[in-house]
Formats: structure tokens, sequence, C-alpha cells
């Protein structure tokens, strides 16, 4: 399995973010683990022997591993499982890295997800789509326009399809977990468009997702604050371990 970030760089709260070229291996090596993950499918679809199946196992265990997810919330800012998310690759690879998760680790992804919305690109630079951009800017609105659009094209149809099928506790969960970790009414009133699809009828992804309905936040806020208080571990509870590691 991969080197976790812990073991690389010590968990120590508030250290340095990861930086471009640690990114760029990092995803470099989750790529490579998904080629071999389908490759190994595609060759064992009718059987899959014992040897095959060590294989399977060793490999989903450097996907999760390298995918960083259970690192600590505050390990850095951004979170290094943000980072990978920062780029365009790793927005692109990551329905890709799902298909080989055990649903209990799609759910703490997407926790994470959820978790760390504001702290992503495409909220952190949401101000560049609003109104006129200066010159200079110009090329930074246009890519951030870019990345918007490839999140709204890749990850949100994986949140969609998690909410659609969770219990309502679950969605209750995620949704206090995103008003405790988040400043709602900023990310709402950041007009991220394109964020989510036009065909999007859910609630609680349009309260993710400002640009579909930003009001629909505020008009939540008062009932998401009143489950975090219930407690988001009974929300959670069932739905394993790793979840309630990661709150």
């Amino acid at each position: 399995a991969g080197t976790s970030l812990g073991q690389e760089r010590g968990s120590v709260p508030g250290g340095p973010a990861l930086g471009r070229h640690e990114v760029l291996r990092i995803l470099e090596k989750l790529y490579d683990t998904v080629l071999a993950l389908e490759q190994l499918r595609r060759t064992t679809a009718d059987q899959m022997d014992e040897e095959a199946q060590l294989e399977q196992t060793q490999l989903g265990e450097t996907l999760w591993t390298e995918l960083r997810v259970l690192e600590p919330l505050d390990i850095s800012d951004p979170h290094p499982f943000v980072s990978l998310l920062s780029t365009s690759k790793g927005k692109r690879l990551l329905p890709r890295v799902l298909r080989h998760l055990s649903p209990e680790q799609t759910l703490t992804t997407m926790t994470m997800i959820v978790a760390s919305f504001q702290a992503l690109d495409i909220v952190k630079h949401a101000h560049l789509l609003d109104g006129e951009t200066p010159g200079a800017l110009t090329e930074q609105r246009e890519e951030i326009a870019k990345e918007t659009e490839l999140f709204g094209n890749t990850i949100v149809p994986s949140m969609m399809t998690l909410i659609a099928g969770a219990p309502m506790k679950i969605v209750s969960g995620m949704l206090a977990v995103f008003i405790e970790r988040n400043d709602a009414v900023r990310v709402a009133r950041s007009r991220v468009s394109g964020c989510m699809p036009p065909t999007c009828e859910g609630g609680v992804l349009k309260t993710l997702c400002p640009s579909a309905a930003g009001s629909l936040v505020l008009d939540h806020i008062p009932v998401a604050r009143r489950v975090s208080k219930a407690g988001k571990h009974t929300l959670f509870r069932g739905s394993g371990p790793m979840v309630a590691d990661l709150l």
C-alpha cells in the first residue's frame, strides 16, 4: 500500500499544504492504480482466482491511502484531499476512483467534500465569476469557469447519486457537517455558476451548489444547526467507523 501523508510529513495540525509537484505525483500514482484495477477487472471478468483477489485488495488499499481522505481535517489548509481536487486531473479522476471504493469509503469521501466545500477552488475563487473582471484577471476567470464546469460534470453527479440513495439520517448528517464546517451564507452567495446541472432538483445538493438556489441554503440553516446540535455521530450511526473518525 502507499505511504500515508501522516507518515510522510507527520500528522501535525496546521502543517504546510501539499505543493504542486507533490499533488501531481500523488495523482499520477492514483491514476496508475486505477488503471491497474480497471485492467484487472477486464482480465478477470469471468472468474477471479485467489491471486487476483489479493492483488485487487492490495491495489484498493493503495488507492484509499493515496486519496488522503482520512487525514485529519486540520492537517493543512487546504486539506490534502482538497488539494487533489483543485486540479483538472483530480476532478476527472475521482469518479473513476469511486468505482473501486467500498460504500463506506465513498460516503466518507463525499463527507470530506461537504466538510471542506468552501476550501474547494471553485468556491474559493468564485468571486472571479461575479460581474466584470479586470483585464489582468481575465485568464484566471476563464480558468475557474472551466474548473467549475468540470466539477459540475464529474463530481456533482457522484454526489447526486450518493444522496439520492442515502437514508434521510445520512442526508441530514451531511447537511449538518456542511453548515458546521463552512460559512454557508458566504458559499450560498458566491455564485458558483455551472456547478449544478440544470436538470437537478435535489434539495440538499442545491444547498451545496449555490448557483442553483442560494436562498435554499439560508432557509436550511436553522434546521441544519438543530440537526448538528442533535449530534452528527448519531445521524451517521451505522455508516461505519470511517465517517466517525473523519468527524
